[in-house]
């Protein structure tokens, strides 16, 4: 089970290989990395986390199911155990992580930063609410594009105490310039895909 577990994690991370899902990640790092820090108040998300995370920013239930988030925690957990294993003690000592950190890592029972983006990435693709037939970019986008029109900024704001966090700033503004087209493809779909579902209701 394990085994299966770790490949589906591999599988996952074959989407978000090419040159531009890398970049993409690299612009919205900012955004959820904060967001990251503010959830967990440190190093590592454990899954309780990672729910209130995707209630708070309507991931949960609107785009996916528990049983969904469920199987993309382990796999990411279980690929990021298998690395973690190899890091000897002197490394952990180099990337000075805390005892707690490397016990938690070791256990598989929790995401690191990079993980929990690319958690955030791979559930665009499992998303009940963005357009299939989207090219993975523009699907992706799409989905970043709902999170942030969510409640989950302002609730990132309240965790935080700091009620000026993202203000005055669009946080997908760098991003949505920089993949405009992408981002139009995705919006005249949804429109298309509201409109059907206006004339013959929910398919």
């Amino acid at each position: 089970m394990k085994k299966m577990r770790c490949d589906m994690g591999s599988e996952f991370h074959s989407v978000l290989d090419s040159p531009e899902m890398m970049e993409i990640k690299k612009d919205i790092s900012k955004i959820f990395l904060t967001c990251f820090k503010v959830y967990t108040e440190g190093t590592i998300m454990e899954y309780n986390l990672f729910i209130k995370f995707c209630r708070d920013f309507e991931i949960f239930p609107e785009h996916c199911n528990k049983a969904v988030l469920q199987s993309l925690f382990d796999a990411l957990c279980c690929e990021q155990r298998e690395r973690q294993i190899k890091l000897t003690s002197e490394a952990m000592c180099r990337v000075k992580a805390s005892r707690e950190k490397a016990e938690a890592l070791k256990s598989g029972k929790c995401l690191d930063k990079e993980r929990f983006l690319d958690a955030v990435m791979l559930c665009s693709f499992k998303s009940k609410l963005v357009e299939s037939q989207l090219n993975p970019v523009a699907r992706v986008l799409h989905f970043l594009e709902k999170l942030v029109q969510s409640n989950g900024i302002a609730e990132t704001k309240r965790l935080s105490g700091k009620i000026h966090l993202f203000a005055d700033m669009d946080p997908l503004f760098e991003v949505r310039e920089k993949y405009g087209e992408h981002f139009k493809e995705a919006s005249a779909r949804d429109k298309r895909r509201k409109i059907f579902n206006k004339v013959f209701g929910d398919i």
